[in-house]
């Protein structure tokens, strides 16, 4: 029976997540395992895999937390990445243009625009993994298969926990950021989110040659850009959403290009315009009331 039970974990998906877990914690990140969110289309709650949170980057009056979303899927047939285009980018610029959350102020697009005014070599120094080229996947697809239901609704699953997510940090920082009886650091507190599909499953990007052929390149980081079916900005028409697909071997990896590029994101130079400076309320109080008392009152 040990045995059968044993056979039967190995083909789920549950020693996946709990791997996911420990290398987050390896990596000092707080974890969360079935995490429950509110879906934004039906207001019912759901689980995400797991949900991994870092204090992360300590600007001295202002702090990145790092957050990322977890959805893990095993599959004993190979992942397919279809890409539309041949057209490859930095997974830099994938990530902080369509992976920031939602109406927030953020230093993302200043640091793609920085990282994309450096050398190459440099860009490596800075970002590792994420100063490599890719083409963007509009779906995911299983090999030899009739149905990609497991592989949609991992997506999916990914956007709308990771919009919940968004949506309540873009709260917290609406109510923190101009709140002046909080100290500064408290009210300049940022995240760098991230969403992320972990495959136990071989990966490969697919696009076609100029004459219509298939070309399938093994990978072990692809970069999906999901069409969302809501909007972000009501400026809008569509809003693409960045979700990396990565495989479970290259896991570590990705873990460590994330904390690069979340610390190059934190570089005070591309925070400082975003920093709410005003001093504390009670700061100022005690100031007014020590004057008092050295003019007798």
């Amino acid at each position: 029976m040990e045995q059968k039970i044993q056979d039967w974990l190995e083909k789920s998906g549950y020693p996946l997540e709990l791997y996911v877990a420990a290398e987050l914690q390896k990596r000092g990140y707080l974890c969360s395992k079935s995490d429950l969110y509110v879906d934004v289309n039906t207001n019912q709650p759901r689980e995400i895999d797991v949900v991994g949170y870092h204090h992360g980057f300590d600007g001295g009056s202002y702090v990145i937390c790092r957050k990322i979303v977890f959805e893990c899927k095993k599959s004993d047939k190979p992942v397919l990445a279809l890409c539309a285009s041949n057209e490859v980018k930095p997974k830099f610029e994938y990530q902080l243009f369509h992976g920031d959350p939602e109406d927030l102020p953020s230093p993302n697009a200043m640091a793609c625009i920085t990282l994309m005014r450096m050398q190459e070599e440099e860009r490596i120094y800075a970002v590792g993994g994420f100063s490599s080229n890719s083409p963007s996947a509009y779906s995911l697809v299983s090999a030899f298969s009739n149905s990609d239901a497991h592989l949609f609704s991992g997506l999916m699953g990914l956007v709308t926990a990771s919009t919940y997510h968004r949506r309540l940090q873009k709260e917290f920082f609406e109510n923190s950021h101009s709140d002046l009886s909080l100290h500064i650091q408290d009210r300049n507190i940022f995240e760098f989110h991230v969403a992320c599909l972990v495959v136990d499953a071989p990966l490969y990007n697919v696009t076609l040659s100029s004459s219509g052929e298939p070309i399938l390149e093994k990978s072990n980081w692809s970069v999906a850009m999901v069409q969302l079916p809501w909007r972000f900005n009501p400026h809008d028409s569509s809003d693409r959403y960045c979700v990396h697909v990565v495989t479970k071997d290259h896991l570590p990896s990705f873990l460590e290009a994330t904390e690069l590029l979340a610390n190059f994101t934190g570089k005070e130079e591309l925070v400082r315009h975003l920093l709410s400076t005003k001093p504390r309320r009670e700061g100022l109080a005690r100031q007014f009331m020590s004057r008092l008392r050295k003019i007798g009152f």
